[in-house]
């Protein structure tokens, strides 16, 4: 074999079996082994796309994500997707081509290499590990330092290969090892710490849980269930870990934070907890309503998280617990201290009733029946929902209207819900992203939401799952506008509300010039027949929904972020 049949036989070895790529001729050597190795390579539209794609096969697989193409330009498009997945801590293995070693830093075409535009240096704030090839007997070191960086607890996230186009086609004879199967699932926890948990614990009958990402890495939903059902504990989620608590739970209150529900709101700023424990969050802007210290409890704040370095300085807590989130759960349940839990189970039980008997869980549910015109982003959600099954995993773009559909949206099982809002949040990539995703879980239902204004940007990849037959159902929320930079100039200002509108595309036409089916909807009662429609095609479809741009469901936020009151009856 050479070099490059060395990397993809051990992407192929650790069970990834897609290749994300833009070609060109610094990748052709890596081009030709897909097919001797098995990878199946996808040829994406933009190189941004390619690194989307492995973002969404690496969150549904459980795996990890390959993508790459040629240095310089395709370098640079690949950096917002590669920006994101190091925000979000995803493991992604971006392979690059570089221009010959005899050539390097001589005014080659395309020349990233160290001596000249210098790849490393370019992703070096947005992966955790570089490595320019620079001998072929470095290559088995090489890839296996990087594998185990780009799943290791503390350094999660994407990582680089650049390998000179001669050196791609180098024999290499070493056979790879496999990386041991605990690599993927770290199960450390400093039980002294854990310990101490009781002493705050004690005399405490308001205990609630707030679950963050990194319970849903840790697969933790089985036993934060079986945590919060034998002590009566309420659990909220962050907005990306939405899916690692069934939400029609009888304990789950639901998001905290922005696209929050009521019954969350009213948890952490009204009828507060005594002590919080917060499993494997940062508590960033978003999940903190922009870090008030209103949501702190009254006693004590407990957070539990595989990395030190994850605790936010805005929340100094009473107890820091390391370890990986399912580990604590089954720790706590086992020890003979619970009975002090049971003690309070009535005491818990109330309150939890007073917080979900206050108010409706969601705001403004009278949406989810709206028979306005244009369609209400709520109904979406509703019919959505109706239609689909349990299982469906669906990937929420960036748009004003995807937040309204995700304020409302229910997950039953962990890994059903994708978003990247935690920090970059790009355009385009849930369309993207769900290709990945489908091509992940080819058993499951698919689906992306997302706004004209992403489709404008990376809307292209659906040409990219006709392709390929990725069966995505792809819902376009069209409401004429850069949504969420409009919505705060509506009815206040001529000049921005007008300058960020946009015209109403017909995205079913470009869909069918494409090879996709198109759908267009513009009445309320259109909608479930066509998700229906969707479904039972199977195959990749574009649903154009004629929508508003109607104000989102985010008042708690907005008046943390920007000082807005908060209408009466709506905490």
């Amino acid at each position: 074999m050479n070099v490059s049949e060395y990397v993809l036989n051990a992407f192929k070895t650790e069970g990834v079996n897609y290749f994300f790529m833009a070609p060109g001729i610094l990748v052709d050597p890596i081009m030709s082994a897909l097919h001797s190795t098995g990878v199946q390579g996808i040829v994406a539209a933009h190189e941004a796309g390619a690194i989307y794609m492995a973002d969404g096969y690496a969150k549904v697989s459980r795996k990890f994500g390959a993508a790459g193409s040629i240095g310089g330009p395709g370098l640079t498009n690949m950096a917002s997707g590669i920006a994101t997945a190091y925000s979000d801590r995803t493991p992604i293995f971006v392979l690059t081509g570089e221009v010959a070693t005899s050539v390097e830093g001589r005014g080659a075409f395309q020349d990233s290499s160290v001596n000249n535009l210098n790849s490393g240096s370019i992703l070096a704030s947005i992966t955790n590990k570089r490595y320019a090839l620079t001998n072929k007997a470095l290559t088995k070191p090489l890839v296996n330092n990087l594998l185990r960086t780009m799943l290791g607890h503390a350094t999660r996230g994407p990582v680089q290969l650049s390998i000179p186009i001669d050196l791609q086609k180098e024999t290499f004879n070493e056979s790879y090892t496999p990386l041991p199967t605990n690599i993927y699932e770290s199960r450390l926890l400093d039980k002294s710490a854990a310990q101490e948990i009781w002493s705050l614990l004690q005399g405490s009958n308001k205990i609630a849980i707030l679950a963050g990402s990194g319970a849903l890495q840790s697969d933790a939903t089985d036993e934060l269930i079986k945590t919060a059902e034998n002590f009566e504990m309420p659990v909220i989620t962050t907005l990306i870990a939405h899916s690692v608590f069934p939400q029609d739970h009888r304990l789950s209150l639901g998001v905290s934070g922005w696209y929050g529900s009521r019954h969350s709101m009213e948890l952490l700023l009204k009828n507060k907890p005594e002590v919080l424990i917060v499993l494997g969050s940062r508590l960033h802007v978003l999940d903190s309503l922009c870090w008030t210290q209103d949501i702190k409890p009254t006693k004590a704040l407990v957070i539990v998280d595989l990395c030190e370095n994850n605790l936010s300085g805005d929340y100094p807590p009473e107890l820091f617990i390391p370890g990986d989130i399912r580990e604590f759960l089954r720790f706590f349940n086992k020890q003979s201290q619970t009975a002090q839990l049971t003690k309070t189970i009535a005491a818990r039980k109330k309150w939890v009733a007073e917080i979900q008997n206050k108010c409706p869980k969601f705001y403004d549910e009278e949406n989810l029946n709206s028979d306005k015109i244009p369609i209400h982003p709520a109904r979406v959600s509703n019919e959505l929902r109706r239609v689909m099954p349990k299982n469906t995993v669906v990937f929420f773009g960036e748009s004003s209207n995807s937040s309204i559909v995700e304020h409302y949206w229910h997950c039953f099982a962990p890994h059903q819900y994708f978003s990247t809002v935690k920090f970059m949040s790009p355009m385009g990539w849930s369309a993207a992203a769900a290709i990945g995703g489908k091509l992940a879980r080819p058993d499951l239902p698919v689906v992306s939401l997302i706004g004209d204004g992403s489709m404008l940007m990376h809307g292209i990849e659906i040409q990219t799952a006709a392709r390929f037959n990725a069966p995505v159902i792809f819902i376009v929320l069209n409401n004429g506008a850069h949504g969420n930079p409009q919505l705060p100039y509506l009815n206040k200002s001529p000049f921005e509300e007008n300058f960020l509108r946009l015209p109403i595309h017909d995205w079913t036409k470009f869909a069918e010039a494409l090879g996709l089916t198109g759908m267009k909807i513009t009445q309320p009662d259109e909608l479930a027949p066509a998700f229906k429609q969707a479904l039972q095609l199977n195959k990749p479809v574009v649903i154009d929904i004629r929508t508003g741009n109607y104000p989102t469901p985010s008042y708690v936020f907005d008046h943390y972020a920007f000082g807005a009151p908060i209408p009466a009856g709506k905490l």
